[in-house]
C-alpha cells in the first residue's frame, strides 16, 4: 500500500513512518524542514500543507493519506491558535487528494474533543461544547473531512489518541516533564494529583494508526489503552524508577482541580475489533524514558 504521511517528522509522525516502513508498506512522508529532512530514515519529500508537492505526489499515487501535520502557536492547547484560513486550506487538500484517487483520509484529532465524563469514553459520546480554540479547529476539520468524503464516496479516518508519551517526546508534556526535573534533582508540581487519565505509548499509537489504514476501517477511532492511571500514581511510579527522593513529588491535595476533563479514559473496542493489540504497558514504556 502506498501512504502519503504529511506531517512525517513530529513525534507520532515519524514514528508512525518507521513502523510502516518495517511492516513494508510504501511511504512518502512530507516534511517542510529541510535540516529535519535530512534525519529521516525513509521517502521523504519537502512540502507543506500551503505548497505541497504535488508532481511527488501524483508520481507516489498514493492510497491513503494520513495527516499529522497541525500549525499552532505556542502555550498550552487550550491556548494555541491556528490561521484564520486553516480549516479552507486542508479542505482544498482533502478534495485534490480524492480528486487523484485516494480511497481513504485519516486525520488525527484528540480525546479532548469529548465531553467530560466518569466513565471509559466511546467513540458515540458527545463532543465537548465548551469554546476552546484548540479543540473547536479540530472539530471543524473532522466536519469538513466528512462532508468532503461523503461527496467523492470515499472512506476517512479520525483517530483520537489520548494521553500519547513516549522516549523522544520533545514537548512539555506531563511524562517527559517529570522524568527530566527528576532527573535534574528538580522538584515536580503536579496541578491535579487526583485526575486519572489513559496514558498510551507513542509506538502503540503508530500501530493503531497503521491498523486504521490497511483495515477496513471508518470514521471516529480511540485510541488508548482502556487503562486509567491516576496523575499522583504515576509521579510516585516515576519517582520509584529513578529512585529519587519522594519529596520533589509536589502537589496540593486540598486545591480544586482546574482539569477540563479530570477522567479521561479510552473505551477502545473498536480499536480492538480491528484486530489491535497492546504492545507496550505503561510500566514498560516508562523504563524506556
Amino acid at each position: 500500500m502506498n501512504i502519503l504521511v504529511l506531517g512525517a517528522s513530529g513525534f507520532i509522525g515519524s514514528t508512525f513512518c518507521s513502523h510502516a516502513v518495517s511492516k513494508g508498506e510504501n511511504i512518502l512522508g512530507m516534511v517542510r524542514n529541510e535540516y529535519i529532512f535530512h534525519k529521516m530514515d525513509f521517502n521523504r519529500v519537502l512540502g507543506s500543507i500551503e505548497n505541497p508537492p504535488w508532481k511527488e505526489i501524483r508520481e507516489f499515487r498514493p492510497d491513503v493519506v494520513i495527516n499529522f501535520a497541525w500549525d499552532v502557536s505556542a502555550g498550552n492547547w487550550k491556548d494555541s491558535i491556528v490561521p484564520e484560513n486553516y480549516i479552507s486550506t486542508y479542505a482544498d487538500l482533502f478534495i485534490k487528494l480524492f480528486e487523484l484517487g485516494v480511497s481513504k483520509i485519516i486525520g488525527i484529532g484528540s480525546a479532548l474533543e469529548y465531553s467530560p465524563t466518569s466513565v471509559p469514553t466511546d467513540e458515540s459520546c458527545a463532543t465537548i461544547t465548551e469554546d476552546i480554540s484548540y479543540v473547536k479547529t479540530k472539530l471543524m476539520m473532522l466536519q469538513r473531512l466528512m462532508e468532503i468524503s461523503s461527496s467523492f464516496g470515499r472512506k476517512y479516518v479520525w483517530i483520537r489518541p489520548f494521553y500519547v508519551y513516549g522516549e523522544t517526546d520533545k514537548n512539555p508534556r506531563i511524562i517527559p516533564h517529570a522524568f527530566k526535573n527528576f532527573r535534574n534533582n528538580e522538584a515536580v508540581f503536579f496541578k491535579n494529583p487526583h485526575s486519572t487519565k489513559d496514558f498510551i505509548n507513542v509506538s502503540d499509537v503508530a500501530s493503531a494508526v497503521l491498523v486504521a489504514a490497511t483495515k477496513n476501517a471508518e470514521g471516529v477511532i480511540n485510541v488508548g489503552t482502556g487503562i486509567g492511571t491516576k496523575i499522583l500514581d504515576l509521579a510516585f511510579e516515576i519517582a520509584s524508577l529513578l529512585n529519587i527522593d519522594k519529596s520533589l513529588i509536589k502537589y496540593d491535595s486540598a486545591r480544586t482541580s482546574d482539569d477540563t476533563h479530570p477522567y479521561l479514559v479510552a473505551n477502545n473496542e473498536k480499536l480492538l475489533s480491528l484486530g489491535w493489540e497492546q504492545s507496550v504497558t505503561l510500566l514498560d514504556g516508562l523504563n524506556k524514558m
